[in-house]
């Protein structure tokens, strides 16, 4: 099993999800799950983190983490406000981004002891 872990300072730059979807593409090919496809994780990550920088508060964690058959890529920040699914919109520009996790794989909410929240989701081989 291997990890990969980063810090993210919020708020973050634009340019900074350039270098965040590139480091998640070399990590994941270099600990390549079988069925779990690299665009799909890099969306996940993406989308796990552009919430957490939009939606949390305080610096962000991010961890991926691949196991037999599954990858994990967890997100926390100090914010106790727990991510929901928004009433669909058909002309909204965005509140997507749940669906999409539910879409790729399995997604919840853990609780920090200390406060906040790690917000994960796994990618099953398919």
């Amino acid at each position: 099993m291997s990890t990969g872990r980063q810090h993210l300072p919020s708020p973050m730059h634009r340019d900074s999800y350039r270098a965040l979807r590139l480091w998640t593409r070399t990590w994941a090919l270099a600990h390549p799950v079988d069925g779990v496809d690299v665009d799909d994780i890099t969306l996940v990550t993406v989308e796990l983190v552009s919430n957490a920088m939009r939606h949390g508060a305080g610096p962000v964690d991010l961890e991926l983490q691949d196991g037999p058959g599954t990858l994990r890529v967890s997100v926390g920040d100090s914010s106790d406000v727990t991510p929901r699914l928004p009433a669909p919109h058909a002309m909204a520009s965005g509140g997507r981004g749940l669906m999409i996790l539910g879409a790729l794989g399995r997604w919840g909410v853990d609780r920090r002891p200390a406060g906040g929240k790690t917000v994960w989701c796994e990618l099953a081989r398919s």
